[in-house]
């Protein structure tokens, strides 16, 4: 089982937010020993690329990098600076090539032009109707159960004699 970050389990935000996905990267296939700030310095020197963030990706069993990660640039061009970094064979760390590809992606749960603080607040909205409905509807049952009790009651002339937690027995 994946997590991103820290062992989470969550993406970065950005990646719900499709102008934001513009300006990330996947990169995989790098050496388990490479941390967050190497990998930041690799690309602004090496590539003159505008790290913003880099998100390492955790395996949670082994509680350690899996060699893949998220990077999101300050700009669209650093995106072009990495590319062309890994298209002339220069995306090479500690000795070992990796691999670096665009966020050409749908994320589902996002809109595309919509910011993520919007897509989260949908979905929010959504889940609190959901819970809303299930409520009501527990209640309906709730009710329901209350009135079968008390129509059972009522033939057994008013006594629990019979019921058994509000069952009926041998009926």
């Amino acid at each position: 089982m994946l997590g991103i970050g820290g062992g989470t389990g969550s993406a970065p935000s950005w990646l719900r937010d499709s102008d934001m996905r513009s300006k990330g990267v996947y990169l995989s296939g790098l050496d388990g020993s490479i941390t967050k700030d190497r990998l930041e310095d690799f690309l602004e020197s090496e590539g003159d690329a505008a790290v913003q963030e880099v998100v390492m990706v955790w395996d949670r069993t082994r509680k350690a990098p899996n060699g893949t990660c998220f990077v999101l640039f300050k700009d669209p061009d650093s995106v072009e600076k990495a590319m062309n970094l890994y298209n002339t064979g220069r995306a090479t760390i500690y000795g070992s090539p990796f691999i670096i590809c665009t966020l050409n992606v749908r994320v589902e749960g996002a809109s595309e032009g919509t910011s993520a603080s919007a897509d989260v607040e949908t979905r929010a909205k959504e889940e609190a109707q959901r819970k809303l409905d299930e409520k009501a509807m527990a209640q309906d049952l709730h009710a329901k159960a209350m009135e079968k009790q008390k129509n059972q009651k009522a033939a057994y002339g008013g006594s629990d004699m019979g019921m058994s937690h509000g069952n009926t027995v041998g009926r």
